[in-house]
This record gives structure tokens, C-alpha cells and sequence, in this order.
């Protein structure tokens, strides 16, 4: 019983002090939610080199050494169509460390990586499947050539149909018809 009169005791003479405002705290200036940092961004095309003509004719057709065992291939075929998205390539891409003229579309190319791009750590060639990394692509300005080639005869021939144009290639010079 001593013990209960001693905490209402207590209890009434807290009730006669004043109870203490609250703290003020300054108010602080809105803040922006930070974007989450999902690693590397994807490359944007304004970063991405260009490869010219010449030089895709010397590294894909100009051969080092021929043997008698070897095979030569006079002629290589290419399509104008995106092995990805199966639409005509706009800006021609590939891997600087391909060996192969055929190239893909980096439109088609980005929007299949980009929404993955922080869960992909290997990218591979649809053509060749070597590794293929984002930072090794180059825009072919040899491809570039064919394509506005193909596009003038296209509209020279009043032809609207490029489904099924694909450009042959002189393996020995790198001249296309």
C-alpha cells in the first residue's frame, strides 16, 4: 500500500509542472529521391565509334597469307536485314573483334539490352556468338555504304519491297553488287 501512495504521490506532483513544448526542428529543404545506381549505363550511339569503310576492307578482305591447302571464298553474302529484330538495319553495328561483314542494327541491339543491361554481364554477336561487349561495338561505315547503295537502288527501281535484298561481296576486294 506504501508503494501505490508513493506513485500517485508522484503522479500529482507531475501534474503541477508544466509540460515542455515540443523541440522545434528547422524545416529542412525537399529533397529528390536519388535514382537507383543499377552499375553502367547503357551506351548512348553518340558514343559509339565509327569504323571507317577502308579499314573494315582491310581488316574483313584483305587476306595475309594464301596456301595451297586453303579454301577461297570469292564471294560473301550479307543481308540488309537485322538478324535481331528482322527489320532493315538503320545504323549498321558490330564488334570490332568480329570477322564477319554482316552486321545488326543498333536500335534492335539496344532495345532487346538496354532494360537488362545491369543483369546481362556478357553480351554475345548474333551473328558469330563471340563475347560482344557494348564498349567494343563500332557503327560500320562500310555496311553504311552498302545501305544507302541498296537504298538508291530501291528507289531507282521503284521497288519497295527489300525483304529479300542481300548485297554480294568480292571477298578479294571488298566491291559489292
Amino acid at each position: 500500500d506504501k508503494l501505490v501512495v508513493q506513485v500517485v504521490r508522484a503522479v500529482r506532483s507531475a501534474e503541477s509542472f508544466p509540460t515542455p513544448p515540443p523541440p522545434t526542428i528547422p524545416p529542412q529543404p525537399a529533397q529528390q529521391p536519388r535514382p537507383i545506381n543499377y552499375g553502367p549505363q547503357p551506351l548512348q550511339l553518340n558514343q559509339v565509334p565509327r569504323l571507317a569503310a577502308d579499314q573494315v576492307i582491310q581488316t574483313l578482305f584483305t587476306s595475309n597469307t594464301v596456301s595451297a591447302d586453303d579454301i577461297i571464298i570469292d564471294s560473301i553474302g550479307v543481308s540488309i536485314k537485322c538478324p535481331i529484330s528482322l527489320m532493315t538495319i538503320k545504323t549498321p553495328v558490330r564488334s570490332r573483334h568480329c570477322r564477319h561483314a554482316q552486321c545488326f542494327d543498333w536500335t534492335s541491339y539496344q532495345s532487346i539490352l538496354a532494360p537488362k543491361h545491369h543483369f546481362i554481364t556478357e553480351y554475345r554477336c548474333p551473328i558469330c556468338f563471340k563475347q560482344c561487349m557494348v564498349a567494343n561495338l563500332v557503327i560500320d561505315e562500310y555496311f553504311e555504304g552498302i545501305l544507302t547503295d541498296v537504298a538508291v537502288l530501291v528507289k531507282v527501281n521503284g521497288d519497295d519491297d527489300d525483304d529479300e535484298v542481300s548485297v554480294v561481296i568480292d571477298s578479294s576486294t571488298g566491291k559489292y553488287k
